[in-house]
């Protein structure tokens, strides 16, 4: 019956991370609908990926497929794929010291390279509004205290 083991382990494991996510945002204010609190939307987004890491789970479970369905990127999406993820990896550890605005700007500019947009006016662009439209978003609107920085203050 089980056709689909590395699915099954991949659910397994978001289901886990999930779960772990979902019991971590229970320790933030949750707040109401009205006004959320900073753990509203975590809470969120663990219940989101929690979902789907169940119906992975159960789609695996009962999938007729062997493993090896669906190839791993190669070649040029190989590279694509590893630097996204030292992108990801990079923003984590400059989040702190540069702040929310600087690192997300300079996130989403990586990212929209990484995949090939073209023109450094639009990409610059396209980073400061993101930037400053989620900084808005999250600070004023949801009212999440975003982190300014440690070699700004």
């Amino acid at each position: 019956m089980i056709k689909s083991r590395k699915l099954l382990i991949f659910s397994f494991s978001l289901c886990f991370v999930a779960g772990a996510y979902l019991i971590g945002s229970f320790g933030l204010p949750l707040g109401d609908l009205k006004s959320p609190g900073a753990g509203f939307y975590p809470l969120l987004i663990g219940v989101v990926f929690l979902v789907i890491g169940t119906a992975l789970c159960i789609r695996s479970f009962f999938s007729k497929k062997e493993d090896g369905g669906e190839a791993f990127p190669a070649g040029k999406d190989l590279k694509r794929v590893i630097s996204i993820a030292s992108v990801l990896f990079i923003f984590a550890i400059v989040f702190r010291p540069l702040g929310y605005g600087i690192s997300s700007g300079i996130l989403v500019l990586a990212v929209l390279r990484v995949l090939g947009m073209q023109g450094w006016l639009k990409i610059v662009g396209i980073s400061l509004a993101t930037a400053t439209l989620s900084y808005l978003f999250f600070s004023s609107i949801l009212g999440v205290p975003l982190p300014s920085g440690t070699i700004f203050s």
